[in-house]
């Protein structure tokens, strides 16, 4: 997993959503600063600066991800954290992951935090819904058409096929595989904000067509313990220069995530 250490390399993954809506639009966005030339958001000026200096290699970035909007009454990562996503030497806890998401979900009908539950060590587990106002609106709605196809034994094909026609694919995203892997935890809180705020066609297509849900964190409490151990152990590792120094147990007496079996 590339995402493990390198906050400068989170940028590239705005790339996982594309697939969702084939090659057509992107060719059609082809040129345009952030596939949407024309635009009422503004850019942040500061963020722009900062992702250019700190991308470490070309291939980490594009006209995707070289911007960030800066929307009126909406908090990017920045207003709630203080730093920009990617910052080296950043990492965030699990408190602070959550307190961005309920924010965001505070200030647009775009996003909507469920929690689901509690992890081994009480921390909550939610899940973050992002798409257009319609779909949120009536997020329960196509959950529902979703879990009627769920098994094929109760629709007919005349069914399915018309559930189909007014159904919307949600299509997940999970922050981290393993709890050392922080990079994705980081990445999705911009990825949350982006879709939520910028008006690019790219954007507004994933919007009007698709639900994104998020597990901001796969392993809350391992989270917590990687990031402890980073900012005691790792924050000078480069990728030239490894401390070594990856956290002895992330599970409450092991090795081991607990919360991302669960899930």
């Amino acid at each position: 997993m590339f995402l493990r250490k390198s906050p400068a390399r989170l940028f590239a993954c705005f790339f996982l959503l594309v697939p969702v809506l084939g090659s057509g639009i992107l060719a059609q966005s082809a040129g345009n600063k952030a596939v949407g030339a024309v635009s009422a958001v503004q850019d942040d000026p500061d963020f722009a600066r900062a992702v250019k200096e700190w991308t470490t290699r070309p291939e980490f970035i594009s006209p995707l991800v070289d911007h960030l909007p800066k929307a009126a009454g909406i908090p990017s990562p920045t207003d709630i954290l203080g730093h920009h996503i990617g910052e080296p030497k950043k990492l965030t806890y699990y408190a602070d992951i959550l307190k961005y998401y309920r924010a965001l979900a505070a200030a647009t009908p775009r996003v909507k935090v469920v929690t689901i539950g509690k992890s081994n060590e009480g921390r909550d587990l939610v899940v973050v819904f992002v798409g257009g106002d319609e779909s949120i609106r009536n997020l329960e709605t196509y959950r529902g058409y979703l879990a009627q196809l769920a098994d094929p034994r109760t629709v007919t094909d005349a069914q399915a096929k018309d559930v189909i026609a007014k159904a919307k694919p949600i299509y997940h995203l999970s922050g981290g595989l393993h709890s050392g892997e922080v990079g994705p935890s980081e990445m999705l809180m911009e990825l949350a904000y982006r879709l939520a705020t910028e008006d690019s066609a790219l954007i507004k297509q994933i919007g009007d067509h698709v639900i994104v849900s998020i597990t901001p964190v796969a392993d809350p409490d391992g989270r917590d313990r990687n990031v402890d151990w980073y900012y005691k152990y790792g924050i000078n590792e480069t990728e030239g220069r490894t401390t070594g120094a990856g956290v002895p147990y992330w599970g409450k007496y092991v090795f081991h995530d607990d919360n991302r079996d669960i899930n």
